[in-house]
């Protein structure tokens, strides 16, 4: 929210410079900047949702998997099997971690509920 709402000051600082006739470099590039990165993060926020969404429901679908694995005494390869544990559980980390951060808008509220695979 932090950098939307500072590209959205940089565009309205641009605006109003030109529009009070302070015709010099910063305004232009204050419009430039501010509208440049408007529109990123407005294109990749929705982008970001859907990935981390994504991710979400493959970590859902791989905690079942490895949970009936388990249950049914099925002989997975044990390292092949920590592997794949591992890197959800780094995954998932990377994500808790960012939606502690300024990019928090970008992260939906489920990752906090999801748990590492033990």
């Amino acid at each position: 929210m932090i950098i939307i709402t500072i590209c959205i000051i940089l565009l309205l600082f641009g605006i109003i410079s030109v529009k009070r006739k302070w015709y010099d470099a910063i305004p232009f590039f204050s419009i430039a900047f501010g509208g440049i990165g408007l529109a990123i993060c407005l294109i990749l926020l929705p982008a970001n949702r859907y990935r981390v969404l994504g991710q979400i429901a493959q970590y859902n679908a791989t905690k079942e998997t490895i949970c009936n694995a388990r249950a049914k005494g099925i002989n997975i390869e044990n390292a092949a099997l920590q592997l794949k544990i591992i890197e959800i559980n780094r995954e998932l980390a990377n994500v808790k971690y960012y939606n502690t951060t300024i990019f928090k808008l970008w992260i939906p509220n489920e990752v906090d509920d999801l748990e590492f695979i033990k």
